[in-house]
């Protein structure tokens, strides 16, 4: 999704939970959750009422405001916001994709920060595309929380590339920067997620197959061509495990 939201928690007996979101899982996750018996709290730039079972608070992403009070007692945060990259790469869809995350992130701290009794866990979505192109490890080692290499410097790495490794790494650091000793920070670095969800990255993979927009169906395996993607089960059943299905990075 293009838009950045949020999604909390509250059960009976325990404190809210509050999840941000502004991608594909945002919907498993609240699906997830409301199944559980949690009272679950969408903060939404959008005023009208998004699905049943949340209730929902009004952002705009980049502010403090009475949405703050929802992270106050949460037990987590989670923060998936940011425009879609499903967009051509314009400079103002880029600047979009940019400011949308590391403002979104710097607020969230900073209601962290101010929150009486802040959440014990702050979950911020990053990226996969952190890394550097895997070709160009002369260890041929995968990239994972231990020996990951950052991108953006590859001989002839293309612009949009470097961008997209900006945004990450400046949403990360905003994160990093934040004052909430008292919560733990982990970054997401997530690949596509792959959904049965209409809308979704796997969606409009399938309907470029069938249209054939990817050109002819290869007959034989290519060998140098790479890509990691999480999957999400159809019952939910992975939803509520964040390193299940992507690396995660404890931030110091």
């Amino acid at each position: 999704g293009g838009h950045a939201d949020a999604v909390g928690e509250r059960q009976a007996g325990q404190r809210d939970g509050v999840v941000h979101h502004g991608c594909r899982p945002r919907q498993l996750q609240r699906r997830a959750l409301a199944a559980r018996g949690h009272d679950v709290v969408v903060l939404s730039r959008r005023p009208e009422q998004l699905e049943d079972g949340v209730r929902h608070v009004v952002w705009d992403g980049r502010t403090l405001g009475p949405w703050a009070d929802e992270l106050d007692g949460a037990d987590a945060v989670v923060n998936l916001a940011g425009r879609t990259v499903s967009a051509r790469y314009t400079d103002t869809n880029l600047r979009q994709m940019m400011d949308s995350r590391v403002d979104s992130t710097r607020v969230v701290g900073e209601a962290i920060e101010r929150a009486g009794q802040p959440p014990r866990v702050w979950l911020q979505m990053s990226t996969a595309t952190i890394y550097a192109d895997a070709r160009s490890r002369p260890d041929d080692l995968p990239h994972d929380e231990a020996n990951g290499v950052i991108g953006g410097e590859e001989p002839d790495v293309p612009l949009y590339w470097e961008y997209s490794v900006r945004i990450a790494r400046r949403c990360e650091e905003s994160q990093a920067a934040a004052d909430v000793p008292g919560t733990r920070r982990v970054a997401l670095r997530a690949a596509m997620v792959m959904t049965p969800d209409r809308g979704g990255v796997f969606d409009y993979l399938s309907w470029m197959a069938r249209i054939g927009v990817g050109g002819p169906p290869l007959r034989r395996p290519v060998q140098d061509r790479r890509i990691a993607h999480p999957a999400a089960d159809r019952d939910d059943q992975q939803v509520d495990q964040p390193g299940a299905r992507c690396q995660r990075r404890d931030v110091a």
